[in-house]
């Protein structure tokens, strides 16, 4: 990817600090990716059946749209599918930050691109709360799954957390005595575990000072901090980085390794246009207990077994994309701007390469499979040999052209179809094969979430629209308005619906 393209967004992006929405020293560290916000807007109503969301016009009898090259590959024809019914006009229940105390709001509080604003077991739901506009969250709530109840609360100090859980515990590493004006944490800080189902906290006194990310695993916490050492490299270095696995009985550090200093470490550290190196939030996944640290930013990744340490060295890869066993990477040629797709396997070693290949941008890049883009088209890939087939869709001029052709893609946890989304309003569905599923366009606004609920697609753009398509046809079954600029994510039965103001449950038929 052009470095320099992505720069002025990096650099708005370092703006925010994920974690538990504290504001980092601006410019010091840039953000995973710069789409990444918390949403303030929409209802406020109070627990109960009383809702304020009415619904929209009837749904659209539009045919989806597609324009694939290979006759083989059309659209399947959009019938809905007669087991699926309108959902109520309103909500099942909602829940207001006002009703715990005048003055809150519910945050984003994970340190991850791409995840949610709620952890979801069968017993409860874990939303976070913070002063309004403070962005500094300040309690965790649990709430009973059917009613919006509340069933226990957690006030925490300032810092960060992990929507990662381990044995259903939410890890945080947090300050009693606050951040200053810049965002960095004040004092000693603590590991702190919440139970998701009970609320209750254990507390560890930890020797780790200013960390930039956390990745909770069962080994211990995995922590980036903020490191003297410079990053050599061509034109001006770069601060470094040190990761650790923090023990979660003592808090102190197991093992650290300084990033900047490995084989290749500058990798994990993007260029500025003139060369420089920048430091970058890192991007964790992981995948059969093997920890991805990378960047959307950075042209590098790291491989990790909490246990033990990194597993061998930094490697070139970008976009990257956990599939079942396998990482999938794009390397670009700083010189030539040539891209190509590497597959490897967990321990970093390289098992093909298929030249003239890019990989969009993944909204959720893990148990995803990846999406291989030629320019503006859409290639058929046997993902397990690296053979390239066909083109299965051409998606024309994007609109915007940042991070690979401005396109999105989002997964259904490895089950068909994958989706891509992009800036002409357009969505794509896709069969485990790589054939082309289905496409749709003609929204109003692009768009903004994807999730899925058996044969369910729901999808809501940035009007206010939810809308639920069938997932194997793309057909429309319904819309229903919903606060604009809510974030939506579907669990069994049922769409959670979330901005600043509330919480808001949608029954599913």
């Amino acid at each position: 990817m052009e470095y320099e393209a992505v720069t002025a967004l990096a650099v708005a992006a370092s703006l925010y600090r994920g974690g538990m929405g504290t504001r980092r020293r601006a410019g010091r560290f840039l953000g995973a990716i710069a789409t990444v916000a918390v949403v303030v807007a929409g209802c406020s109503t109070t627990g109960g059946s009383d809702s304020t969301a009415d619904p929209t016009a009837s749904p659209s009898s539009s045919a989806p749209s597609s324009t694939p090259t290979d006759a083989s590959n059309e659209s399947a024809s959009p019938t809905a599918s007669p087991s699926l019914a309108p959902p109520p006009s309103v909500a099942t229940w909602s829940v207001s930050a006002g009703a715990f105390r005048e003055g809150l709001e519910f945050v984003e509080w994970s340190d991850q691109f791409g995840v949610d604003l709620v952890v979801t077991l069968p017993e409860v739901w874990v939303v976070g709360l913070a002063e309004e506009k403070a962005m500094m969250l300040t309690s965790f709530v649990g709430l009973r799954p059917d009613t919006g109840a509340e069933l226990w609360r957690q006030d925490v100090s300032t810092g960060m957390c992990s929507q990662q859980l381990v044995n259903d515990q939410i890890i945080c590493l947090t300050s009693a005595q606050g951040a200053d004006d810049q965002g960095v944490l004040l004092g000693p800080l603590e590991v702190v575990s919440i139970d998701a189902s009970t609320g209750e906290a254990t507390r560890t006194p930890s020797t780790v000072i200013e960390p930039i990310r956390i990745f909770p695993t069962t080994s211990g916490v995995l922590v980036v901090t903020p490191s003297q050492e410079r990053v050599p490299g061509e034109g001006d270095s770069a601060p470094g980085a040190r990761l650790s696995l923090l023990d979660f009985s003592t808090g102190g550090e197991v093992w650290g390794v300084e990033l900047g200093l490995l084989p290749q470490g500058d990798l994990l550290f993007a260029r500025n246009g003139g060369g420089g190196l920048m430091q970058v939030l890192p991007l964790w996944q992981e995948a059969s207990g093997v920890v991805v640290l990378g960047s959307s930013l950075a042209p590098g990744i790291a491989l990790i077994d909490p246990a033990v340490g990194l597993i061998g060295g930094v490697v070139a890869c970008e976009h990257q994309v956990v599939f079942h066993d396998s990482l999938f990477c794009q390397v670009t040629n700083r010189k030539t701007e040539a891209s190509s797709v590497l597959r490897r396997n967990l321990a970093g070693e390289a098992l093909w390469a298929a030249d003239d290949l890019a990989l969009p941008l993944a909204r959720v890049p893990q148990g995803t499979q990846p999406v291989a883009l030629r320019g503006t088209r859409v290639m058929q890939v046997d993902w397990e040999t690296g053979v390239v087939g066909g083109v299965v869709l051409d998606l024309g001029d994007p609109a915007d052209r940042q991070f690979s052709q401005g396109l999105g893609i989002s997964g259904l946890g490895g089950a068909d179809p994958t989706f891509i989304h992009n800036d002409n309003e357009m969505v794509a569905a896709f069969n485990g094969d790589g054939s082309l599923a289905w496409t749709k366009q003609g929204w109003r606004s692009a768009p903004r979430e994807l999730a899925a609920q058996g044969d369910l697609v729901v999808l809501a753009d940035h009007d206010g629209v939810l809308m639920g398509l069938d997932r194997l046809t793309g057909a429309e079954l319904w819309r229903q308005a919903i606060p604009e600029g809510g974030w939506v994510e579907a669990v069994p039965g049922a769409v959670i619906v979330i901005d600043g103001d509330a919480v808001q449950r949608f029954d599913l038929p």
